[in-house]
């Protein structure tokens, strides 16, 4: 008697076990692939790391190196292709700073679009 009433209550609670569910997230993809180049210094000749973001506009980021106070933004819109840049350097005032956008020398002004 006591055997049945184990066996009938393990399947009772085993009929009753919750089922694991699966979770998702829905991401929206990047409305733009944007690649930040870091240089060491103000020629914009050496490149020192790199940080892209919204790779080939989906939803990952990939860097490389180290970040400097020297950097020039890429950006290609994923639904036309259109592409900008952007140079930057570093301002430091009292306890901060900022990017400030300069103009970027001609061995670095980008051509075209994907």
């Amino acid at each position: 008697m006591t055997r049945s009433i184990t066996l009938a209550l393990t399947l009772t609670l085993a009929a009753c076990a919750i089922e694991p569910t699966e979770s998702t997230t829905d991401q929206a993809l990047s409305a733009n692939d944007v690649t930040h180049t870091y240089f060491s210094d103000a020629t914009f000749t050496t490149e020192v790391g790199s940080v892209e973001a919204g790779v080939e506009c989906g939803t990952g980021k990939r860097q490389t190196g180290r970040t400097s106070n020297f950097v020039v933004i890429d950006s290609v819109a994923c639904n036309t292709g259109l592409a900008s840049q952007g140079c930057y350097t570093w301002q430091s005032y009292g306890t901060g700073g900022q990017f400030v956008q300069i103009v970027c020398p001609s061995s670095l002004i980008y051509s075209g679009g994907l």
